[in-house]
């Protein structure tokens, strides 16, 4: 018997439904396996990586991830990683995770995420975890950039959906963000581009879809699904000089696409 629209309406309305609790019941999972060294405890070789400038890769040729805006989130969410590190607290023997952002650029295991998310030398290992759960444990450090805050990793795995990287963006344009602020696993905002600016030789786009701490890494999207930044940091603006009250605003500082493409070898 096939199911009625109805009954594939409610399918689909749960798909959408995020379980907290269950994701960071996988990660802590994933933090057992690291702690017995089932899974390799190789950070030392991947912060020693850190100093690769550039990475002999070749990416997919830019096309949209989605044609229609409605089927954005849906879309994204499958080429959009946890990525977390894995380490001791020193008050226990327990692995545990911290996880930030990240989002695959290429279905060979390609993954971007900040510099300042992999350059943790207190952690174990680092892993990624898909939409579905599936786990990957991060084996190589590409290429990094600490002043442009951006890195390129690979896991081993195949087929991975993926998103396209544009050039740049125009100011004005709306912008989506996919990332897990907090622990809050997936979540989906809206905004445009501020503007462009450069920090101490630097460039950077601001953005106004809204981000927080755990969001670091996570890709920031046109209508199509196209990367154009990353997410890497908050600046929050204050009338007052305390800078403890009056809060007026908060930059959404982020990495514009030119400098993963950047990473990558011409």
């Amino acid at each position: 018997m096939l199911p009625t629209i109805a009954a594939l309406a409610i399918l689909q309305s749960q798909d959408l439904i995020i379980n907290d609790a269950e994701y960071q019941a996988a990660l802590n999972a994933y933090g057992n396996r690291v702690a017995s060294k089932e899974i390799p405890q190789n950070n030392a070789e991947l912060q020693a990586q850190l100093t690769r400038k550039t990475a002999s890769v070749t990416l997919p040729s830019p096309k949209p991830l989605t044609t229609k805006e409605s089927d954005l989130y849906s879309a994204a969410r499958k080429a959009t990683v946890i990525f977390s590190s894995f380490g001791l607290c020193g008050n226990c023997d327990q692995f545990h995770p911290n996880p930030a952002s990240g989002f695959i650029i290429s279905p060979d295991g390609l993954v971007i995420t900040n510099h300042h998310v992999i350059a943790d030398k207190d952690a174990s290992a680092f892993a990624i975890m898909t939409a579905d759960k599936k786990t990957y444990p991060v084996i190589e450090v590409l290429a990094s950039n600490e002043a442009a805050d951006i890195a390129l990793v690979r896991v081993d795995a195949k087929n991975l959906p993926y998103f396209p990287v544009r050039e740049a963006a125009n100011p004005g344009e709306t912008v989506y963000v996919l990332s897990h602020p907090s622990g809050h696993f997936f979540s989906f905002t809206r905004g445009s581009v501020s503007r462009f600016m450069m920090d101490r030789g630097t460039p950077w786009v601001e953005v106004t879809a809204d981000y927080a701490g755990g969001s670091s890494g996570g890709p920031i999207m046109d209508s199509t699904g196209q990367i154009i930044g990353v997410v890497s940091m908050t600046n929050s603006l204050y009338s007052g000089e305390r800078r403890t009250s009056d809060l007026q605003m908060v930059r959404k500082i982020a990495v514009p696409s030119k400098a993963i493409l950047n990473l990558i070898k011409k």
